[in-house]
């Protein structure tokens, strides 16, 4: 059982194995006790407390992301704050990822040689600038030349799936059939490997790898359980 300050509990976590709780059973549980916590922190003898719940909703996005998986976990996100008087802007696709390059058709190269992007269409700018469309994990990815008064600089010793002085965007993730050969592979083609590949409890294995233009690239792998 798990307790909590208020009385309420939770029943004791499910085994998951052949002959334990099956997947969604713990999945179950585990929301149950997220519930629980929210639930505690709201009604406790000292009031509500957000900056608690902050962390219970922290812990629970946390839990959807490593747990869950990412299918899963979107399908939440897409329903979080509904019916609160929050106001959205339907979103209808992720339309592109824009990269602003210093040698656009290298840039695009790389993708295609790397990562089996495909060439789908280019078209010029309002300035003339020449834009190539890459299809590349069921997305796009445009590459074009940096606009005018703006130019490329030397990317930062790179930290934690970015750069140490970065703007906002971190990386964007490939998913691999299997992130250690992917490393291996690209790293022997010279492309550089900022973090070698690490496994967490979750099922996910990463990597991150140097693309041109100060681009980070994170490999992903799931267990074919998540």
């Amino acid at each position: 059982m798990v307790p909590f300050v208020d009385g309420s509990s939770v029943g004791p976590t499910p085994r998951v194995g052949a002959h334990g709780a099956s997947r969604g059973g713990l999945q179950h549980w585990a929301r149950s006790v997220f519930e629980a916590l929210r639930a505690a922190a709201g009604t406790s003898g000292t009031g509500r407390d957000d900056s608690v719940l902050d962390r219970v909703d922290l812990a629970r996005r946390r839990y959807d992301r490593r747990v869950v998986g990412p299918s899963e976990a979107f399908r939440r996100a897409g329903s979080a704050g509904r019916g609160r008087g929050s106001s959205f802007v339907k979103v209808e696709s992720l339309d592109h990822i824009h990269i602003y390059a210093a040698e656009p058709e290298e840039s695009a190269r790389f993708y295609q040689d790397h990562f089996e992007a495909k060439p789908v269409h280019r078209n010029a700018n309002i300035n003339g600038d020449t834009r190539i469309f890459l299809a590349l994990g069921g997305q796009i990815v445009v590459v074009g030349s940096f606009p005018s008064g703006l130019a490329p600089g030397v990317p930062p010793e790179a930290g934690d799936g970015a750069y140490s002085h970065g703007f906002g965007v971190a990386h964007f993730g490939l998913r691999v059939a299997d992130v250690r050969a992917a490393v291996a592979e690209l790293s022997a083609s010279g492309v550089g490997v900022l973090s070698q590949p690490a496994g967490e409890p979750s099922g996910l294995t990463y990597a991150y790898v140097a693309a041109p233009d100060g681009v980070v690239v994170e490999l992903t792998q799931y267990d074919s359980g998540v």
